[in-house]
């Protein structure tokens, strides 16, 4: 786990992936790591997957002290991927163009950085990390065919973060149906992302 892993739990629907994961995230949750769930289905359209993926994930450490410098460099490693369109919009107008306007700032100024320098932040504050935080998301296979593959597309972006493991949980058939779409062998896709695989 201090090197990163992404676990793959596999069944066909209602085959007890759900149950399985519950199970295992009592035990972790007993062991000390810390648990991030990511519902993809929730958010409509690959734009807004890769948005909400950073968002969610970060918003969700930075609610705990230990994980807060975590959860902000993890922000803005996203940045650099997604798009605008998790901009706040809230209040009144002119309330809501004032913080578009300093958040967009804000956005552009730390773009400027590059990528790498946001990456090395967040690989040397995980490397810190005692125990792994893991990632959950369930119910892959119920995603379209598009958001199925930028789904795994995330996950590979950050699958080689030290400390991070990925429990994804989906039907093994309809994901490797999916990720063909992309002229690459859907097995051999999955083959090079997952690292364990647990067939119920």
């Amino acid at each position: 786990g201090s090197e990163g892993a992404v676990v793959g739990v596999h069944g066909e629907w209602g085959g007890a992936k759900t149950s399985f994961i519950n199970l295992a995230r009592d035990e972790l949750a007993r062991r000390g790591l810390a648990i991030i769930d990511y519902n993809p289905w929730m958010f409509s359209g690959t734009p807004q997957l890769v948005d909400s993926f950073f968002v969610e994930l970060s918003a969700q450490l930075q609610l705990s002290d230990r994980y807060a410098a975590i959860g902000k460099s993890l922000e803005e490693y996203g940045e650099a991927f997604s798009g605008l369109t998790w901009l706040p919009l809230v209040g009144a107008w002119v309330e809501r163009g004032r913080l578009a306007a300093k958040t967009l700032g804000a956005i552009l100024s730390r773009r400027k950085e590059g990528v790498t320098s946001k990456r090395e932040r967040v690989v040397e504050s995980l490397a810190l990390l005692n125990v792994p935080i893991v990632v959950v998301i369930d119910d892959i296979d119920r995603l379209t065919t598009a958001e199925i593959c930028e789904v795994f597309k995330l996950v590979r972006l950050t699958a080689s973060f030290p400390n991070i493991v990925y429990l994804l949980a989906f039907d093994r058939q309809r994901v490797e149906h999916a990720l063909g779409e992309e002229g690459v062998p859907g097995r051999a896709y999955l083959e090079k992302i997952l690292q364990i695989a647990i067939d119920l």
